[in-house]
């Protein structure tokens, strides 16, 4: 289609005719070498960028378990409509936004906010799209579906951003239009002026801004598509651009600063009770859990040599803690808000640990046979290695570098302390 553009191909043409015209064929060989392995690289950088793109798409559910009469069946995701119940069994990735109506499981939602660890759903919940379901059945009202979802939303930004254009890209653009009239006049007055035609073909040939026009696209495209096999999910080249003009990071904690791989590092026995007792016990009351909280403890108890096999007795309170039955005793795990409402007094020695704890930066586990707190198992999730480096980069560059966190402020604090990091917000 004639679009009536003018563009740099006017001088690349222009260069190559003129080169075989005076049997320059080398030099008309390579302008259209260069020109053409120019094209054929942003061609790749945008065959790698759409081909991450459709790799994050591919995640998308197609399908899900709706209740039709009194069974589940698989459906096409097409077919689901606004209040359906959708079963989102363990391991799955689940196919709608919506409410759960029925059931109680972890979920990792990592792909949507980057919080490694997962995030306990109980009726009343929202899940989202993309998400994915550990381990236990829920049932879900579907609320939203398709490109309606958050995910949906997420992956059709990601598409569009490809064909944005940035203001560079904008700006070269605009530059290349007066830029071809103005070479082709400047080639003209030489050839009136010298009567020699080698020297405005000579113009032409050198005058072609091959690299400037080539390099913007495909540096964007790249760096989206690479952003994008990080799980970082940037709307468009604009706001790649706009990366520049930034005064202030917020930093997650959990999983960003840290690991989100939480370790055993310190046990507090009370009532003349050992370590090992106090980590036993907690052993046998988590062995059935899959939280990230009881595979700390698990691995702790394996490195000490006690026993983790699972006897049938655990009963989970998700956000707070665990109990479980050996040898006829209750046995319970969790934070004070969980004791409290099992009606579970704390001591003040219990107390007291629990604030050393706090001080020192790590999360504070009660641990309780029958209605006697026996002791505190303190958590804690390791800082990266890099972390505190990369702060310090960001903070040579950006004026402000804060961390964001729902963790409980003595932690944060000293996670922000560690990291260098002056405020939390």
């Amino acid at each position: 289609m004639l679009r009536r553009e003018t563009n740099v191909d006017e001088l690349v043409s222009l260069a190559i005719i003129g080169a075989v015209i005076l049997g320059e064929y080398n030099a008309a060989a390579i302008v259209a070498f260069i020109m053409v392995l120019g094209s054929l690289l942003e061609e790749h950088a945008s065959g790698r960028s759409r081909r991450d793109i459709e790799a994050i798409a591919a995640k998308y559910p197609t399908h899900a378990f709706v209740l039709r009469d009194t069974q589940f069946v698989a459906v096409p995701l097409e077919q689901v409509i606004v209040g359906d119940r959708v079963l989102v069994r363990p391991g799955d990735i689940v196919p709608v936004d919506g409410r759960v109506e029925l059931g109680e499981s972890r979920v990792d939602e990592s792909s949507l906010t980057g919080e490694s660890i997962p995030v306990d759903k109980v009726t009343g919940d929202a899940v989202y799209t993309g998400t994915a379901n550990q381990d236990g059945a829920l049932q879900v009202e579907a609320l939203k579906m398709g490109e309606d979802s958050t995910y949906g939303k997420i992956v059709r930004l990601i598409k569009e951003a490809e064909d944005q254009r940035v203001p560079t890209r904008r700006i070269v653009d605009q530059f290349v239009r007066w830029y071809t009239p103005a070479v082709l006049v400047i080639a003209g007055v030489i050839w009136l002026a010298t009567g020699d035609i080698f020297r405005p073909i000579t113009i032409l040939v050198v005058a072609c801004p091959c690299a400037l026009v080539l390099a913007t696209p495909s540096a964007v495209l790249s760096a989206l598509a690479y952003a994008a096999r990080q799980g970082i999910l940037i709307k468009g080249g604009r706001f790649l651009e706009a990366c520049s003009d930034i005064d202030i990071v917020a930093l997650d904690k959990t999983g960003t600063l840290t690991t989100g791989q939480l370790i055993v590092k310190g046990i507090f026995p009370l009532k003349g009770n050992g370590e090992v007792d106090i980590l036993a016990l907690a052993a046998k009351a988590e062995a059935g859990s899959e939280h990230p909280i009881a595979k700390a403890i698990l691995n702790a108890a394996l490195a000490h040599g006690l026993d983790v096999s699972f006897n049938g007795q655990m009963q989970t309170h998700l956000g707070l803690g665990i109990k479980g039955l050996d040898s006829g005793q209750h046995i319970a795990v969790g934070s004070r808000r969980f004791f409290e409402r099992i009606g579970l007094s704390i001591p003040e020695e219990a107390k007291s640990a629990e604030a050393a704890i706090f001080a020192s930066g790590k999360t504070p586990l009660f641990v309780a046979r029958g209605k006697e707190v026996e002791g505190l198992i303190s958590i804690e999730d390791h800082i990266r290695p890099e972390s505190c480096t990369v702060v310090k980069q960001l903070q040579e560059e950006i004026d402000r570098v804060v961390m964001l966190t729902g963790d409980s402020g003595e932690v944060a604090q000293v996670v922000a302390r560690q990291c260098s990091i002056p405020r939390i917000q």
